[in-house]
């Protein structure tokens, strides 16, 4: 038995009459209920039965109304992206389509249809990529950039997001292919496009394209002697020295003030037993980049293995004016002071022995 209002209601049979039809009667109000022994015996306040051949009926449930008490708001479809022929969207990533989206238009063959369908299935891509992009999940977003562009292969605005999303999923090999393909459809674009192909090859290890790369990026980029410096050391990585000693000079011809170009230089000189050149490199380097401390140390390095100490003081003097007092400096100036007095020492016996030399070839002249 329930309580409340939704009790049910009990229900009377009764025989109507020789026919045994079973009657089922609701009441409006609680109270007994009387069962009808007689077919036309009623009691006094029951509502009048159903009829015999119509089911009996029940009060019908009223539905709340919105934002009444104990109404429940109905939850809208979440709308489903549309269905493209041909067209597969990666599991896990459909984009939530506005109600009233465009569906793919219908093709009837011809060419003004087929190049809408292409710009459509290209959009959608490109809106999934987009999305994903933004919630950076670069190696998924670059395949729906790529796919864009199988639809629309002159769309530059579509090898350009995959170029980036590539880039950033270090997918060296699909950003090229991006980079080329703006490079393709923009040609004056080359001074800045060429110059991330040739990032991509070295991140890839193929270091001779990227050199390559960097040689045809250094032909218009303003900062040409950073690109050399990049070919130098790539080439000295490579063990390739002689192609590093032409790099650190062309670096050095388009920007003279840069003191890493010839420290690195004159180091190469150096080591391959080149060393007249290397001290000209780095007195080169010293009249044109005075305050550059490293080169002046290497300088006065370079002097000490000349003997020239009384330079190489000066030398890490000025290194440590420019670069702050190390021990390494400290322990040099401190060397090449000692040589500089043993110089002065072995001067004065020198003059001395002179001058008593002198001396005594006066007395027996006079």
């Amino acid at each position: 038995m329930l309580s409340g209002q939704r009790r049910l209601r009990s229900c009377a049979v009764s025989t109507a009459g020789r026919l045994g039809v079973a009657v089922v009667m609701s009441f409006g109000v609680p109270g007994l209920l009387a069962c009808q022994a007689e077919g036309d015996a009623k009691p006094a306040n029951a509502t009048p039965a159903t009829a015999p051949d119509q089911p009996a009926t029940t009060p019908a449930a009223t539905t709340p109304q919105p934002g009444a008490p104990g109404a429940e708001e109905e939850e809208e479809e979440e709308p489903t992206p549309p269905v493209t022929p041909g067209v597969t969207p990666p599991a896990g990533s459909e984009l939530k389509v506005e109600k009233g989206e465009p569906r793919e238009p219908k093709s009837s063959g011809s060419p003004e249809d087929e190049a809408k369908v292409a710009a459509f299935r290209g959009d959608y891509h490109f809106l999934k990529g987009d999305k994903l992009f933004k919630f950076n999940q670069f190696v998924k977003a670059a395949l729906e950039f790529r796919e864009a562009m199988k639809y629309q292969p002159k769309n530059v605005k579509y090898a350009e997001k995959m170029a980036e999303a590539s880039a950033q999923a270090r997918n060296y090999p699909l950003a090229i292919e991006g980079y080329e393909a703006i490079l393709k459809l923009e040609p004056t674009r080359k001074k800045e496009l060429v110059r991330e192909i040739a990032d991509c090859y070295f991140n890839l290890k193929q270091y001779d394209a990227a050199c390559d790369k960097y040689k045809i990026a250094a032909e218009t980029a303003a900062d040409k002697g950073e690109l050399w410096r990049k070919i130098a050391n790539i080439r000295m990585g490579q063990s390739k020295q002689d192609e590093a000693i032409l790099a650190y000079r062309q670096a050095i011809k388009a920007d003279p003030h840069d003191g890493q170009s010839y420290t690195k230089l004159a180091l190469i000189l150096s080591n391959s037993g080149r060393r007249d050149e290397a001290f000209g490199v780095y007195r080169d380097g010293v009249r044109n980049v005075p305050k550059d401390g490293d080169l002046q140390e290497a300088y006065a390095y370079a002097l000490m293995a000349k003997q020239d100490y009384r330079a190489a003081a000066d030398a890490y003097k000025q290194a440590a004016l420019c670069k702050g007092s190390t021990p390494t400096i400290n322990a040099g100036y401190q060397s090449a002071l000692k040589f500089v007095e043993y110089e002065d020492q072995v001067a004065k016996q020198k003059a001395d022995q002179a001058a008593r030399e002198a001396a005594k070839a006066s007395k027996k002249h006079h």
